[in-house]
């Protein structure tokens, strides 16, 4: 008996929310110029929505592009940068450290071959370099020992897409002297083109550091792997007793106050634009939010016009829950509509973005590829709509419809008292 009874609930149910569905499509169908109004207004909030988390996202919520990105750290002094001799003595005493290297980005540089200049974007870098940052060759090999010493070899490993503009993707381009800054480089290897250095490169060269340079800039990037188990603390630990072993050689080149620190790459890759753009969220959902009071006054003063509707479902037997379900299906059927419109303009949005952010911006060159159904921004956007939904649709309700239902209902119960 108990099965029966709870085998007819969910199919009087769902026969319930069909009947609800298109009865709302009906009604929404009569008023073509309310439905898309609300529906254009709602797509312009999620749509702004969609492209800041985008965003967002790619920036500050994917994982990095790399091999076991969540143990790359970036070290130096405060955690940002390093001199070359101070790179050059961590890698002799072997700190721990997976795949330690070091890279210095040179924008800018002149390369001359054939019959036109082209000014491109190298990066220096040290041998860890490209199995640090899953770089693989697809052509010719990267950097050795032998090329990374201190007066090696002058060759180069170019870009994927520098070899197919320029050189037409010519596999007997290994071995052939190449002018770059004024010097000439023996290529050696072309990256494969899932590589997506931070920031971006076309030409990597070696980086020769060498432990008795004098140079004292520090302008170095040194990352490494941190060993399986290792946290960030214990991490920075070593880097303190390291610190004070690099003073005793080097007792002019880092100060007595001064430390050398550990973070993870991504939180300081970030770390300049993470508020920022949590604060343009917080922003655009406020425009949300100010839209979808909107909403609920247009759908408050829709409303007004359907009172005899509800008085007489009321009349006739229609119970709270019923009214109220039918006017939150409406609600939703809109909020839906608005969310999948909305996820098209947040794309063109994300163009737009694409085109305008400064270049520096880390990490926005991914956003490009991101899929337009990413499944991230998908379920946000549909949650969103989801709860634009029930917010502009219970507040007309509970400001006006439902107080209706309980005027009708009075009005029914006080009827045999006064016949």
């Amino acid at each position: 008996m108990n099965s029966s009874r709870w085998s007819v609930v969910p199919s009087a149910w769902l026969e319930n929310f069909a009947t609800d569905i298109q009865y709302a499509i009906r009604t929404l169908l009569k008023s073509p110029g309310f439905t898309l109004a609300v529906i254009g207004a709602l797509a312009l909030g999620i749509g702004a929505n969609v492209a800041i988390f985008s965003v967002v996202n790619t920036v500050l919520l994917h994982p990095l592009p790399y091999p076991d990105s969540e143990r790359i750290v970036r070290m130096g002094r405060s955690a940002i940068n390093a001199s070359e001799p101070m790179f050059a003595f961590w890698a002799q005493t072997n700190p721990g450290f997976e795949d330690l290297s070091a890279y210095l980005p040179i924008s800018g540089m002149n390369l001359t071959s054939g019959e036109r200049p082209e000014v491109v974007d190298a990066i220096k870098a040290s041998k860890s370099y490209f199995r640090l940052f899953g770089a693989t060759p697809i052509l010719g090999r990267t950097f050795t020992t032998d090329d990374d010493r201190p007066g090696g070899p002058h060759v180069l490993v170019m870009s994927y897409g520098l070899w197919q503009r320029r050189f037409g993707g010519d596999a007997g381009i290994l071995g052939k002297a190449l002018n770059l800054g004024g010097s000439s480089y023996t290529v050696i290897g072309v990256c494969s083109p899932t590589i997506k250095p931070e920031p971006s490169a076309d030409i990597w060269v070696p980086l020769q550091a060498d432990v008795n340079s004098t140079n004292q800039a520090h302008i170095l990037m040194v990352a490494g792997r941190l060993p399986p188990g290792v946290t960030l603390a214990q991490a920075n630990a070593m880097m303190r007793v390291l610190g004070k072993r690099y003073i005793e050689t080097h007792p002019q080149q880092l100060g007595q106050d001064e430390a050398l620190q550990v973070t993870h790459l991504e939180r300081q890759m970030t770390s300049d634009v993470r508020a920022a753009l949590l604060v343009l969220l917080g922003a655009v959902g406020l425009v949300l939010l100010i839209a979808c009071a909107n909403i609920a006054n247009l759908l408050l003063a829709r409303s007004v016009g359907r009172q005899r509707e509800i008085a007489i479902r009321s009349a006739i037997g229609a119970s709270r829950s019923r009214i109220v379900g039918q006017l939150l299906t409406e609600a939703l059927l809109l909020a839906i509509g608005g969310g999948a419109l909305g996820l098209a303009f947040g794309r063109a949005g994300v163009v737009g973005l694409l085109a305008l952010a400064p270049p520096d911006l880390p990490r926005i060159q991914e956003l490009a590829s991101v899929s337009a159904l990413d499944p991230a921004v998908t379920a946000f956007t549909m949650l969103i709509a989801i709860v634009t939904g029930l917010l502009f649709g219970l507040f007309p309700d509970y400001r006006f419809r439902v107080p209706i239902w309980f005027q009708h209902s009075k009005s029914r119960a006080a009827k045999p008292e006064l016949d």
